[in-house]
């Protein structure tokens, strides 16, 4: 393999999603946690902070979104390399010019992980009231005519039927966009399913 090389070392920093820019090698987004999981530090939901950084290689970090906001995740770059989208839990998923810091509101709501196609105007999204408990709840938006799709919404799987504990949809757009693909338990255990996006689309246009 190549050889290793620090961009930068920050001292008692919980970091982690690191996601390289899809047009600029020289440049990463990473998120940082004041909190971890699985350890006694009390979570605050509500606490504002600076989750969301951009990182340029020889540069010092710097914060993405110009003030901070509560706890948020599930970031991930557009396809330009301008903008990044996350995830304001409870808020909704938000679009964000990473030049400006300026934020557009995408898709209000209580979702929990979302996924952009590339053109940027079809949201994924799956929803839980107990991230621990997981439903299966997928939905689609046209963000042009703010028109929405179940996909589908199926309670948690009784205790019995798996030992797995993260059973988060994770909804995304592959194979061109042409598939949405998702974990679901629609047949009481864990599948992976495949979901046509024209349909989606001619039922939210």
């Amino acid at each position: 393999g190549s050889p290793f090389r620090l961009w930068h070392k920050f001292e008692g920093w919980f970091y982690d999603h690191g996601l390289f820019s899809p047009t600029d090698p020289d440049v990463q987004m990473f998120a940082y946690e004041y909190w971890q999981d699985h350890i006694a530090d009390p979570f605050e939901h509500d606490k504002p902070y600076h989750r969301l950084w951009r990182i340029q290689r020889g540069q010092e970090a710097r914060p993405i979104l110009r003030t901070p906001v509560s706890h948020s995740g599930h970031e991930w770059w557009d396809p330009d390399g301008k903008n990044v989208w996350y995830v304001h839990y409870g808020v909704g998923v938000k679009k964000v010019d990473v030049s400006t810091g300026k934020e557009s509101m995408m898709w209000p709501g209580a979702l929990s992980h979302a996924y952009s196609d590339r053109t940027g105007r079809y949201l994924v999204a799956d929803m839980m009231d107990d991230p621990r408990v997981c439903d299966c709840h997928v939905a689609f938006r046209d963000t042009v005519t703010g028109k929405e799709a179940e996909i589908v919404n199926r309670p948690p799987l009784a205790r019995g039927l798996t030992q797995c504990t993260h059973l988060h949809p994770h909804p995304q757009f592959c194979l061109q966009d042409k598939y949405i693909c998702h974990t679901t338990t629609i047949h009481d255990r864990v599948d992976v399913a495949l979901v046509r996006t024209d349909e989606l689309i001619r039922r939210t246009g």
